[in-house]
């Protein structure tokens, strides 16, 4: 039997068309599949930033305090100087952040070697100090990279536990001072390392910034004796 070569390479030919043409979609479909497949493994998860905002304590190395005590329970203050402290938040996003503030928070004190008898005292926006960051009219507080916002405010020497932190303060000297109109003991205490830790939010979203510092702190009391 004789078969001639022209027709024979024509027929292969529209089996290998067809062929072809019956495997073009299945081989885009998988090349698609692939690409995508490729894409998900190159592209990374997104992820909030951290650390969008630190915070410090501004600088408070010892302090001096006098305070006026009751004479028959010496855990009543009658007066104390102000007690100061500053408050730094920087934002540290190379993003400016803007969204309404929500401005709140606390500093808390207590002797450094028992960290459970704590004082507390609130923050509030009117601990902010006056900034053109935060529009009063809109509410809106605006950071800029690299920007830095600061509270103020005073703490007191009054804990929770209802003593005072001269309570945990040795006692170096007690003097009875006389005067004609009145008389008081004059009490010198020894200098008490105390801890101090703030702690603000500035936005919904944003979790609240912490920072600790310890430093010395000295009293000087002063408790009027009662006439007669």
């Amino acid at each position: 039997m004789y078969f001639e070569p022209v027709k024979i390479f024509d027929s292969m030919k529209k089996i290998f068309s067809e062929a072809v043409r019956r495997l073009l979609p299945s081989c885009a479909l998988f090349f698609v599949l692939g690409t995508i497949a490729g894409c998900e493994d190159v592209l990374p998860v997104y992820q909030e930033p951290e650390n969008i905002l630190s915070a410090h304590i501004g600088g408070i190395d010892s302090v001096n305090v006098n305070v006026r005590l009751g004479f028959y329970d010496e855990n009543i203050l009658l007066s104390q100087d102000p007690f100061p402290y500053r408050y730094y938040v920087s934002n540290d996003y190379d993003e400016t952040i803007q969204n309404s503030a929500t401005i709140a928070g606390k500093v808390e004190i207590w002797p450094t070697s028992d960290p459970t008898a704590k004082g507390t005292t609130n923050i509030s926006l009117s601990d902010l100090s006056a900034t053109q960051s935060y529009n009063s009219a809109t509410g809106m507080l605006t950071i800029d990279p690299n920007e830095m916002l600061w509270f103020t405010g005073t703490m007191t020497i009054k804990l929770d536990n209802g003593f005072l932190l001269t309570k945990y303060a040795h006692e170096q000297s007690r003097t009875i001072v006389w005067q004609n109109s009145s008389n008081y003991y004059d009490i010198y205490y020894s200098p008490l390392s105390v801890t101090i830790r703030v702690s603000v939010q500035l936005y919904d979203k944003i979790a609240p910034v912490v920072a600790d510092s310890t430093f010395m702190i000295q009293f000087h009391a002063m408790i009027m004796i009662p006439k007669g």
